[in-house]
């Protein structure tokens, strides 16, 4: 059912697109950029319109159904319901299809691997949610939203704070067909990066079809594995990679309505991830190059003000947001300047913690040399070493982008696109790594690089001369497409790998329980379930050391993002007997306890003795214990 709601949805959204760029008077070269560009389009006015339910207060799953049943009835093209003459559009999908099984031995070995592993992919997105950030906050705040039907009050979660683009089309899908549709709606969105990759690539770059940029960022084991998950990285770097598409078709049209839709995406980017700020230097660089070539200021001037005051307004809904709430708009951010420290759970002392934690292996000239070995055979998931796996074929591929290079034979256009994949690529990899060295990180920049390196695959020399005649030489491109096809098998076996540790087979074809599933997945959800099952409506547990899995839970809570024993390291601190922490809690609201007891002995062991003595005196004789599944614990509080 699930699958059957995205499947209908996002032709709906190709609809509501389409509507929309034919009142900007823009035109399609063709049916297949309309189909990517009018869905990535339609998507972003979802995803507002659902933000404008928030604000509303009129967030119920029957307001989100007649939005649907409004954008078809409204934006279905209506010569689609004449019986036309002869259908273009079908022979051109038929075309494409058929040319999926034409080609060399490595393009149809790259067909089948694509589509092996979207299958993947799919079955993936079809579980249960189990990675922590969707817990916490890509599924956990929606669903928030859904039960409050509107906006509401999250102090103690930080993420809450942050802009919520893509979670609000995560929203109108859980409005719609519950946490599976949601989950599929970011996994469609992935796959709407591997299309607009393949027909850039095609159009404007190589000679006739080609799919391995979509193959290099979809064979790579965290890529694929987040962007089956309710996370953002991936439906991020579609709509990063299409705001430099729009830039690059108004570069080359010079037509105005492009460069609204890429003020559009890169304030949509913007209003995903705060990292994503990156871009907008590069937006305004693509701005100004090209009001320098036209050298007329008053043309650039307004263009300027435009991308400006359109991110503005992207960005406005969650500012505002983050004004009612804590009076700052930039919360959890600046609260040394503009405070909101009663709003939300956070203070300078740990945004300062946590800018001094590191991922990767550090940011130094030597360090950065090897980057593409550290990333390819010492990444791993989990702290510190860039929480992720890249595979191999990125290593192997990477020799290519020197034939990527343009030469003096090459045209006018194809030596700008190269520059400009080449000074998006580096300036994305310059922050990312200066700043989160993190693999999934880099959804924002390698479809970039992933362009340029099946731009100099394709380009590459059969063979390479090596001092004597060439048809002697060493035959290159047949020894890349071996090392190519091995490591991308090796990336195959990396994913199959994770595939079968989580056993996926049992819940799809029904003979294990979405319990069973999330209890073998979680080691904390049973624990989750018992806070459910025991806590009254008007209690409320403090969460500690518990992973903050938010979408699970159904009563009322209290935690500490990042640092999750800041809270009772803070109350031990004030406290000189068990009675003032039972005062202290009772004053949050605080009913009942929920911990990790070997992460909580761990803190405590570097807490100063008398600080020990008081929180053991407080669990000894203050607690009343309501469940334990291993080190999991929760305690009712008892008030004398």
């Amino acid at each position: 059912m699930s699958l059957a709601i995205v499947l209908v949805a996002f032709p709906g959204f190709y609809f509501l697109g389409r509507r929309i760029a034919e009142k900007l008077s823009l035109r399609f070269a063709d049916g297949q950029e309309a189909i990517i560009v009018a869905s990535a389009l339609g998507c972003f006015a979802v995803s507002y319109l659902t933000a404008l339910v928030c604000f509303l207060h009129l967030v119920y799953p029957a307001i989100f159904w007649l939005l649907l049943i409004g954008i078809f009835v409204f934006c279905f093209p209506r010569e689609w319901l004449q019986p036309p003459a002869k259908s273009t559009s079908a022979q051109s999908l038929r075309r494409d299809f058929k040319s999926l099984f034409e080609g060399d031995g490595f393009f149809r070995f790259n067909v089948a691997i694509l589509g092996l592993l979207v299958f993947i992919s799919l079955t993936l997105a079809l579980l249960p949610p189990t990675r922590t950030d969707a817990l916490v906050y890509h599924l956990a705040v929606p669903k928030a939203y859904l039960e409050n039907h509107g906006l509401v009050h999250l102090p103690n979660n930080i993420y809450s704070f942050f802009p919520h683009f893509i979670e609000m089309i995560y929203l109108f899908f859980l409005g719609l067909g519950g946490e599976g549709a949601a989950v599929l709606s970011g996994w469609a969105l992935s796959l709407l990066l591997l299309c607009a990759l393949s027909y850039y690539f095609q159009q404007f770059l190589g000679k006739g079809r080609a799919i391995l940029p979509a193959v290099l960022i979809f064979s790579t084991p965290t890529f694929l594995e987040v962007g089956s998950s309710a996370y953002i990285d991936v439906p991020l770097g579609t709509f990063i990679f299409m705001a430099f598409y729009c830039w690059d078709r108004w570069r080359t049209t010079l037509k105005d309505p492009w460069l609204w839709l890429m003020v559009a995406f890169t304030g949509a980017a913007t209003a995903s991830k705060l990292t994503a700020v990156i871009i907008l230097p590069l937006a305004f660089l693509g701005v100004a190059l090209q009001g320098r070539n036209r050298l007329d200021s008053t043309w650039i001037m307004p263009r300027l003000g435009i991308l400006v005051l359109g991110v503005a307004l992207c960005m406005s809904p969650w500012w505002t947001r983050n004004l009612y709430y804590s009076g700052n708009p930039f919360a959890p951010f600046f609260i040394h300047i503009f405070g909101g420290e009663g709003g939300v759970n956070w203070d300078p002392g740990r945004t300062h913690l946590l800018q001094q934690l590191k991922f990767g292996f550090g940011n130094g000239f030597k360090e950065f040399l090897l980057m593409p070995i550290h990333l390819t055979f010492f990444s791993q998931k989990g702290f510190p070493y860039y929480d992720g796996v890249i595979g191999y074929l990125w290593l192997v591929l990477l020799p290519c982008a020197y034939w990527a290079l343009p030469k003096k034979t090459d045209s006018v256009e194809y030596r700008n696109r190269i520059l400009s994949l080449f000074v998006a690529f580096a300036v994305l990899f310059a922050f990312w790594f200066i700043s989160f060295q993190r693999i999934r990180y880099l959804t924002i920049l390698f479809p970039f690089l992933a362009l340029l390196l099946a731009c100099g695959f394709q380009r590459m020399p059969t063979r390479l001369s090596l001092g004597g005649k060439l048809e002697d030489g060493f035959s290159l491109k047949r020894w890349t497409y071996r090392l190519a096809a091995l490591a991308l098998l090796g990336n195959l076996v990396l994913i199959l790998n994770f595939w079968t540790e989580l056993k996926p087979l049992p819940f799809l074809f029904k003979t294990e329980t979405r319990e069973a599933y999330l209890t073998r997945r979680i080691p904390e959800y049973r624990t989750y379930q018992a806070f459910n099952q025991t806590l009254k409506k008007n209690d409320k547990a403090l969460f500690v050391f518990m992973r903050n899995f938010g979408y699970y839970c159904d009563r009322p809570f209290y935690s500490d993002s990042f640092f999750e024993g800041h809270t009772i390291q803070r109350i031990l601190a004030s406290s000189s007997a068990a009675t003032d922490v039972v005062q202290q809690l009772r004053r949050l609201g605080i009913t009942h306890l929920m911990y990790n007891a070997t992460l909580l002995r761990s803190m405590a062991s570097n807490l100063p003795p008398e600080q020990q003595r008081v929180l053991a005196e407080f669990l000894d004789k203050h607690t009343k214990r309501e469940f334990r599944d291993g080190r999991f614990y929760l305690l009712r509080l008892v008030f004398n």
